[in-house]
């Protein structure tokens, strides 16, 4: 993927001819469903010699385009954007007449209609205007309240949010629907458009006049101003098009970027991105022209708003990217409405409901690849934290419905999507809520989607790592970290269930990646025995259970030895609990951070001895042990092969099963949803 290219393509498909396309900002002010929202004029009355609110008129997402709302200019501009939000009434009602009158003069502007107008308003004393950038101001004892036609002591408050209005300190907005005598509670006022009432009574609605335009797109190099046109042709080559043209400009464009945007990860200014790494030949590398540079801002600004999604709560760019055609990107919120689903964990449930519902909801009859920026930024700098390209949409269905249709069939959990990945991997936050290694898991997602394979020991090893940083922060009462693997929900009566909900989540992702064919070795003898659920199935103890899952899910030998020591360790917490043990001291005997072949066998000795204290060495227990000896064999620690973290998973898998298994049987005895104290959280 080349991304300036790809973002200059997305630019031009959605641009049009319109040249302001990405200029144009949304309302930042929070708003409600059920809210209605408006817009009103600011007029200056040069007839009347007053200024006022009027013609409230309903919001509309064209009123913004209409009426050329670009927000706030860029930090240490002038302000000279006419159309603001209402949070923004400082801005209209201090400098930015002032401003604007400037920018007409620095631009050879000062003879044109808009220009003139603002000379008018400053003769009236409307407005007062000082040639000093952010220094200009409305004269605020020209206003009058329109409901009532009369005056008050009007101030700008000194924190830019708030009125003083006779002495009291009241917000833009309610101070609007005060000067109007509006009290609909529902009806907000969102936009405030300045308009001119001249001499000889017409009305000028000042951000539609040809002149701010003008002004706006020669500021923001959307088009060449005279004084830059020349006949000498430019010997600079455009980086995007590949073409000479006489208005290719290096730092005159790019420098002008937004400083938080995609496109500031392809332009650095360092010598390392100079040609021979020469600072000033830095320009022949990365020049654009006029009309490759208003296509990169409308990609940029297309992107910023319709095409950002969260991987691993980490800001994501997705950028979709047609394969034999190019892509219609005016159709894109459907995939990314998917995307959403894919990648947050809390949608699991609702994402697999919809699979089933409309299948394959990410081909649209077209090939195309996405493509995955993840990065984190400061508001002045972008840093790229994971590239995850050329995804084709076929592959990227197929793995969702995949590991949807593994986590279903699955017990004791509910329906996994790629987001579910997030919760297991244990990701530290510093004080300030910075992911310090959230990079694990966007290396895990990378190899999913780019199919590179993944060693099975790291799974394991990140598997026992959420063992015991979830017990941990569990067992602290008041979790301070790793809050990715859902902490919050459990205490330390619910601890079980966290095992329980980890672990099987676990067994689904490495039979969904032994079936993509991504480990580095195969853990299950097979993973074609379809579903497993105990409510279905009739078993008349818990020795018949466990081979049954055992068997269905393929476990190898070793594996089966394990989990069945597992099944008993979890036999004594129950004794355990029962005696008043409810930190269960069994659990202590486990090392989350790694057990060897001694300290396995060592602790199965000290299981059947516990079984024994608890006078629970019954017909069942020993079935399962029989298990456990038939599995293991006449094996000796050099013959052994799972590694540490291996050990224990599949100690806290059948440990995990037992909970399942017994929260089942308890459920259906008496319809209650939690044993020993624990309560089912996702």
């Amino acid at each position: 993927m080349n991304l300036p290219h790809v973002t200059a393509r997305i630019g031009k498909s959605i641009a049009g001819n319109d040249l302001l396309t990405s200029l144009y900002a949304n309302l930042k002010g929070k708003y409600r469903e059920q809210d209605e929202l408006y817009a009103v004029y600011l007029i200056f009355d040069l007839e009347k010699k007053s200024i006022y609110f009027d013609e409230v008129f309903p919001y509309t997402e064209n009123t913004r385009k209409r009426n050329l709302f670009f927000g706030n200019n860029s930090a240490a501009s002038a302000q000279y954007y006419l159309v603001r939000e209402v949070s923004g009434l400082h801005y209209l009602l201090g400098s930015v007449l002032n401003d604007l009158k400037m920018e007409l003069e620095k631009n050879d502007m000062k003879d044109c209609e808009l220009a003139n107008i603002l000379v008018d308003l400053d003769s009236e004393k409307l407005i007062h205007t000082t040639g000093k950038k952010g220094k200009g101001t409305v004269n605020l004892d020209k206003f009058i309240f329109t409901y009532d036609n009369s005056k008050k002591d009007v101030k700008l408050f000194g924190d830019n949010k708030n009125i003083e209005l006779d002495g009291n300190k009241i917000n833009y907005e309610d101070f609007v629907k005060l000067a109007i005598g509006y009290e609909a509670k529902n009806k907000r006022l969102v936009m405030i458009i300045p308009k001119v009432v001249t001499k000889d009574g017409n009305e000028v609605v000042l951000s539609k006049l040809e002149s701010f335009k003008n002004l706006v797109l020669l500021n923001n190099n959307l088009v060449m101003n005279n004084k830059d046109t020349g006949n000498k042709k430019s010997s600079l080559i455009c980086y995007i098009c590949g073409e000479e043209k006489d208005d290719v400009k290096c730092s005159e464009y790019l420098t002008k970027l937004r400083r938080d945007g995609i496109n500031k990860i392809f332009t650095t200014t360092t010598l390392n991105s100079a040609k021979m790494f020469e600072k000033k030949k830095y320009s022949e590398s990365y020049s654009v022209c006029s009309s490759c540079y208003r296509d990169l801002i409308a990609g940029e600004k297309f992107i910023n708003d319709k095409l950002q999604t969260r991987i691993a709560n980490e800001r994501t760019f997705l950028i979709p990217e047609g394969i034999i055609n190019d892509f219609d990107y005016a159709n894109v919120e459907k995939i990314k409405e998917g995307i959403d689903l894919c990648f947050n964990p809390r949608d699991a449930q609702i994402f697999t409901e919809n699979i089933k519902e409309e299948h394959h909801y990410l081909n649209d009859d077209n090939w195309y690849n996405l493509n995955f920026i993840i990065y984190t930024t400061d508001g002045n700098s972008v840093s790229v934290l994971q590239t995850i390209e050329d995804v084709s949409n076929i592959y990227f269905d197929k793995i969702n419905d995949l590991l949807a249709e593994i986590s279903d069939d699955m017990p004791f959990i509910q329906s996994m999507n790629l987001g579910s990945l997030y919760g297991m991997i244990p990701v530290r936050k510093n004080k300030s809520g910075e992911q310090l290694n959230v990079n694990r898991v966007l290396t895990f997602y990378k190899s999913i989607l780019n199919k590179n394979p993944i060693s099975s020991s790291t799974v394991f090893a990140y598997a026992s790592e959420a063992y015991d940083k979830g017990v941990r922060q569990i067992l602290k009462g008041n979790p301070t970290n790793y809050d990715n693997l859902g902490v919050r929900f459990y205490n330390e009566n619910s601890l079980d269930f966290y095992f329980m909900r980890l672990s099987f989540k676990y067994i689904a992702v490495l039979q969904f990646l032994q079936n993509l064919n991504l480990l580095s070795k195969q853990i299950f003898t097979k993973i074609d025995g379809g579903g497993w659920n105990m409510e279905e199935k009739k078993f008349n103890n818990d020795f018949e259970a466990i081979k049954d899952f055992l068997e269905t899910q393929g476990f190898t030998k070793e594996a089966k030895a394990l989990f069945c020591l597992g099944t008993l360790i979890k036999k004594v917490a129950t004794e355990q609990y029962k005696s008043k043990h409810k930190n269960k001291p069994i659990l202590k005997k486990i090392n989350f951070q790694g057990m060897g072949w001694k300290d396995v066998m060592r602790l199965y000795t000290d299981v059947v001895e516990k079984l024994r204290q608890y006078e629970k060495m019954t017909l069942d227990n020993e079935n399962i042990m029989s298990l456990f000896h038939t599995n293991i064999g006449i094996m000796k620690a050099e013959d052994w092969k799972f590694d540490d973290h291996e050990n224990v998973f599949y100690i806290m898998a059948g440990y995990s099963f037992m909970v399942g298994l017994m929260g089942t049987k308890e459920k259906s005895k008496d319809n209650n949803d939690s044993i020993e104290g624990g309560k089912d959280h996702d």
